[in-house]
């Protein structure tokens, strides 16, 4: 977590001790946001202290997977099957589970349409759906949208930003031990943005067995030549409801979704099968958000 100490450690915190806020975890695309939930699961998750991941992809899924949580909690089957059916309020019978315990993580990754956890047309903004506020645990989002207004003052933003030259540097040395000095790994770390999901790329592509690129200054050439120079100023921060001018970012290949993992209704984060990270289904039939998000790098 090269650059995100400082975040990991509130996350610990609030964690051990909930403040009765959600805590939303906002950025661009490939900032590591959902690398940052998992790690709290996994810092959170042990005996007697649940941590469950939801995929907030579609509000179908949330609701199955949230009313299956509900079950696992003890919530009687007749009413699951009201709730599911629209004769009784989900997200009551979720948090009655809820409430009723201490000590658990709840974690909605990729809510990047926060019309997706809006439950009987109130937005999530109301706190009274799917994400309230409460101190028996810890609701934990990741999501492009860092607009506060949308979560409401039940929840508190926290932006997850592009990494400084030192700690993208760092990230590469770490991944490529032996393939330039730091000036060189810094160099090529402004060069991709400060992107974690393009640095990784760079450094795992680095350290491979026959690799066309062996050192820092020889893939930061190869990126100049096949894209050439960046443009514009480095990426900035967006603010409030203004988005900001985004510099240009080099391209980089999507990391494949892994198949699905096996369900957990004991309520154990379960990684997918790839590198550690959790399971994201794709979106079928997606309508596109109505919010503004972070845009994806380009």
């Amino acid at each position: 977590m090269r650059g995100r100490e400082e975040l990991a450690g509130q996350l610990r915190a609030l964690a051990s001790a909930p403040d009765g806020r959600a805590h939303v975890l906002a950025g661009l695309g490939g900032t590591g946001k959902t690398t940052l939930a998992l790690q709290a699961a996994e810092e959170a998750s042990g005996p007697g202290r649940p941590a469950w991941w939801v995929p907030a992809g579609d509000a179908g899924s949330v609701l199955a997977a949230l009313m299956g949580l509900a079950a696992g909690l003890g919530a009687p089957p007749e009413e699951v099957a009201e709730a599911l059916a629209g004769r009784r309020s989900p997200a009551d019978l979720l948090w009655r589970c809820l409430q009723a315990r201490a000590g658990w993580l709840l974690v909605f990754d990729n809510a990047d349409d926060p019309d997706t956890l809006t439950v009987s047309g109130a937005p999530v903004s109301d706190g009274s759906g799917w994400i309230r506020p409460t101190t028996a645990g810890l609701v934990l989002v990741t999501s492009r949208v860092i607009d506060p207004q949308v979560w409401g003052r039940h929840a508190q933003v926290h932006p997850v930003e592009w990494l400084d030259d030192t700690a993208g540097a760092q990230i590469l040395t770490d991944l490529a031990p032996g393939a330039g000095p730091p000036a060189d790994a810094a160099a090529l770390a402004a060069r991709l943005g400060g992107l974690p999901l393009a640095l990784h790329h760079a450094g795992l592509a680095l350290a491979a067995d026959f690799a066309p690129e062996c050192t820092f200054a020889d893939y930061l050439a190869a990126l100049q030549d096949r894209f050439g120079p960046a443009h514009g100023p480095r990426p900035r921060r967006r603010t409030g409801h203004r988005d900001q001018h985004l510099g240009t970012v080099p391209g980089h290949p999507r990391r494949p979704r892994p198949p699905p993992g096996p369900a957990d209704p004991a309520g154990t984060v379960l990684p997918g099968p790839g590198r550690g990270h959790p399971v994201r289904p794709a979106r079928p039939g997606h309508p596109g958000p109505r919010w503004r998000r972070w845009p994806r790098p380009g």
